[in-house]
């Protein structure tokens, strides 16, 4: 691996995750690897939507991670199209072993076990004196640790130890002989990315935190949608379909699906303010900076009133904001109607998955409870919409009586 990269340039610029699958699979060909032990207890195939078949994508059409299931597998695709070309010209290993059922199985792999672990070679080991400044990780997959499983509620209890360049794990509880131990992932990982990239959900269908739905956003058909187009471009750097992740409560939103409604629903006098105010793309080094600045000076001025529509005195930022509401609960409604009618048939094919016997099982649980956690985040966002506009209009009959 390490003479092909010094021969093959253009192997040696692969991403990261690129590199650890191709050299996973290249020891895997090998009969005599000294990782041999380990790479054949790993799993063969995985609960994840990409080892699935178009007849089992179907199950996700109605929620809003199918899209994003169809991208990563293109995007999948196109990797090992590219690794595929690396590999013929670097001769790494015969061409015929790289075959696609390979390459899938390595991000497979990747994707359920991959850690960022301090990273110093001897070298900088050796010179460094002890001190390990700045923090320097890289992507690996560390044998035995990776097997252990995921417990919702556990503390973290695994951290990166830079002065000697180890990574630690505690047990977070006492664990007797011939028990399996668990440990905590992350705290905050959504329903969706276990999904997509863990192939596991949490025992129960629940939310957890930073859950959100995902719709791809087009602006709606008005009179000056060009003008608001041009305004989001440029302002925002918005290029149509935008993805919107939409979570609950409407007023923790993201700055930017704020700032992107504020453009498509605002009035005339709110597209005005911003294009007064908030300042123009400089150059490409600083535009994602001038985005994230422009869509917080957006989101500000309309959060409060999402959040507290009483808690605005402005008649057009209370306006626009109950628009932002209105957008969110739409989209939510559909969802709802979407998801309605396998409700009670994924409630009932649950209870009969209780106890999962193979991969295919999994992925199927793994499907029903995705789904029934739209269907709650869908539900609690309907719910929050209407809280907030009960009081818009109570404010709004408040300010009308005065």
């Amino acid at each position: 691996m390490r003479a092909a990269m010094t021969s093959v340039p253009n192997l040696a610029k692969l991403p990261a995750h690129l590199l650890l699958v191709l050299h996973l699979v290249d020891e895997k060909n090998d009969p005599n690897s000294f990782w041999k032990p380990y790479i054949d207890v790993l799993p063969e195939t995985f609960a994840l939507p990409v080892f699935f078949d178009p007849e089992d994508m179907t199950e996700l059409q109605s929620t809003t991670v199918f899209r994003e299931t169809i991208e990563q597998l293109r995007s999948m695709l196109n990797s090992y199209v590219q690794c595929f070309r690396i590999v013929e010209a670097s001769k790494l290993m015969p061409i015929h072993k790289f075959t696609w059922s390979t390459f899938r199985w390595g991000l497979g792999v990747l994707q359920t076990r991959q850690n960022m672990i301090p990273a110093y070679t001897v070298e900088e080991m050796e010179g460094s004196n002890g001190q390990r400044t700045p923090e320097v990780k890289a992507l690996a997959l560390i044998p035995g640790w990776d097997m252990l499983n995921h417990r919702e509620g556990l503390p973290i209890t695994s951290e990166s130890n830079i002065q000697d360049g180890s990574q630690n794990c505690t047990s977070p509880a006492a664990y007797k002989a011939g028990t399996q131990v668990f440990i905590a992932y992350t705290t905050h990982r959504p329903n969706r990315h276990r999904f997509l990239h863990s192939g596991f959900l949490g025992d129960v269908p629940r939310s957890v935190a930073g859950d959100f739905v995902r719709i791809m956003f087009r602006f709606p058909a008005l009179k000056d949608v060009d003008e608001r187009k041009t305004l989001a471009r440029t302002k925002f750097g918005l290029q149509e379909p935008f993805p919107l992740d939409l979570c609950v409560p409407i007023a923790n939103n993201y700055d930017n699906v704020i700032g992107t409604l504020a453009c498509a629903v605002g009035t005339p006098a709110d597209l005005a303010w911003m294009q007064d105010k908030l300042e123009d793309l400089v150059d490409e080094a600083t535009s994602r900076e001038v985005y994230a600045r422009n869509a917080r000076t957006v989101s500000r001025a309309f959060k409060a009133a999402i959040g507290d529509a009483t808690a605005s005195q402005d008649a057009y930022v209370l306006e626009c904001s109950v628009k932002i509401i209105n957008y969110v609960k739409l989209q939510a409604t559909m969802l709802q109607r979407r998801l309605k009618d396998t409700a009670a048939s994924d409630t009932a094919a649950l209870k009969k998955l209780v106890n999962v016997k193979s991969v295919r099982d999994q992925f199927h649980k793994n499907v029903l409870q995705m789904r029934a956690v739209e269907r709650i985040i869908a539900q609690d966002l309907v719910a929050d919409a209407d809280k907030v506009l009960q009081k818009a209009q109570a404010a709004a009959g408040s300010k009308a009586s005065s």
